[in-house]
């Protein structure tokens, strides 16, 4: 039987053990995820205003990666 693939948050993904650890091990915080996130967002809006918006592996808007 085929298993469905939940899509996490970006509070579930830097929550994730393994996830802290290679943060930890490279100097990355939480915060600083977030924040290239927002910048993202902002360039993302000012780019796709009248324009149809491309399809991203980590959706930007909603904080979600897609596990496959």
């Amino acid at each position: 039987m085929a298993e469905a693939h939940k899509e996490l948050t970006l509070d579930e993904l830097l929550a994730d053990p393994i996830v802290q650890l290679v943060m930890r091990r490279d100097g990355v915080t939480a915060e600083d995820v977030r924040e290239v996130i927002e910048r993202a967002r902002q360039a993302q809006s000012a780019n796709s205003e009248g324009r149809e918006s491309r399809t991203h592996a980590f959706d930007i808007a909603t904080g979600v990666m897609p596990l496959h």
